[in-house]
């Protein structure tokens, strides 16, 4: 269901909006499961599961064949081994969904059933990768894959593992934070659940990992 730019078309009433004048944009019923961050995580992991972490069917070529080229890729890169573990984890074929980043939501109204755990486990995998990405740099005899290297050792694998902090709602990038260490990362969300206690109003948050290419 569509409307003017003015909304004029539109029974914003009926759709839960109390504002006058509503959003200056067209309007679809359903659009935040795709348009909110949050949502889109949810809605991206549903798909994941429904399609058991293969590609979803009926999908054009042009969405199939990049994935299946950045499949290929990452199994090249990281080697066998690696490649194997990654598939295992998403139960297919690996890179089936690396069309979009590997996320995370929290809100401390949800308490134990925040995917901390998850988070934590996705931590430790993407330090490994970056940590072997660098050995094998080094191997290489490449002078930034040495460097690389030394510093794999620490808590994160250095640099290479960066993870992106980010409001659900409409923040237009603003407040996004960017972390490589773990504790930090828990540390902030663990801010949010004492302004939460405070009685302040807090929004979700997106815990995103960020590829470095």
């Amino acid at each position: 269901m569509l409307g003017t730019a003015q909304g004029k078309g539109i029974r914003w009433g009926r759709l839960g909006y109390g504002m006058w004048p509503p959003p200056l944009v067209n309007y679809v019923r359903g659009f935040d499961v795709l348009t909110r961050k949050g949502k889109l995580v949810s809605t991206l992991e549903q798909g994941r599961e429904d399609a058991q972490g293969g590609l979803p069917a009926g999908l054009p070529p042009a969405l199939t064949a990049p994935a299946a080229a950045a499949s290929a890729a990452a199994a090249s890169a990281a080697g066998a081994a690696a490649a194997g573990a990654a598939g295992a984890a998403a139960g297919a074929a690996p890179g089936a969904w690396d069309l979009a980043p590997q996320s995370f939501v929290f809100h401390p109204s949800k308490g134990e059933a925040n995917p901390t755990e998850a988070l934590r486990t996705a931590y430790a995998e993407a330090a490994a990768e970056v940590a072997a990405a660098a050995a094998a740099a080094a191997a290489a005899g490449g002078e930034a894959g040495a460097g690389a290297g030394a510093g794999a050792g620490g808590e994160a694998g250095a640099g290479g593992n960066l993870w992106i902090l980010k409001p659900s709602d409409g923040s237009k990038g603003n407040n996004i934070t960017i972390y490589t260490s773990l504790d930090e990362i828990e540390a902030f969300l663990g801010a949010q659940a004492d302004k939460a206690a405070a009685g302040e109003a807090v929004s979700s948050w997106v815990v995103q990992r960020r590829a470095v290419t």
